[in-house]
């Protein structure tokens, strides 16, 4: 492989896989013989851990390879609830893995935002589903889920796993 090209697949990489999006998420070692949830709602049992990821038996006999983070114990939300009780205001700035994609967006309280280039729109959010609506403006049409302290994720289409993620600017 040349130079390049190990350059550009490094590069890319990281926007061909999903984003941690949970704040309820398994860290670690996974617990086995508990019963755990991935983020498409399918549930198993841990049949062995690695201490990065495990073995999960689902109900049709398979049992795929997680990362931890992947997964949440049956019982407990995927994401903390009063962590995405409300969309927290800011400049959130918009990335595909590691690549800074030049989108950013500014949210503000009273369901306004305005994109990178100063034209506004509105928004509105669900706090149960964690769907941002935005209305109007340059952003309306797409999907976008609140992360809570992962940010916001984009998508063109409904999903649960974003490649676009932007993070609220510290």
């Amino acid at each position: 492989m040349s130079r390049f090209a190990t350059v550009l697949f490094a590069m890319l990489l990281p926007a061909a896989l999903p984003m941690a999006a949970s704040a309820q998420a398994l860290s670690g070692a996974c617990p086995v013989g508990a019963q755990v949830a991935d983020e498409q709602g399918q549930v198993g049992t841990v049949q062995d851990t690695d201490g990065v990821g495990c073995h999960v038996k689902l109900a049709d006999g398979t049992a795929p390879y997680y990362l931890s983070w992947m997964l949440h114990l049956v019982g407990t939300p995927a994401t903390d609830p009063a962590e995405v009780a409300n969309v927290a205001p800011g400049h959130y700035f918009c990335w595909a893995g590691s690549i800074y994609l030049n989108l950013s967006i500014t949210i503000a309280a009273d369901g306004t935002y305005t994109d990178i280039e100063g034209a506004s729109g509105t928004w509105s959010y669900d706090p149960k589903t964690q769907r941002i609506t935005f209305g109007s403006g340059s952003f309306a049409g797409q999907f976008a889920k609140y992360l809570g302290k992962e940010g916001i994720g984009l998508s063109d289409k409904p999903t649960d796993v974003f490649q676009t993620l932007c993070d609220i600017e510290n």
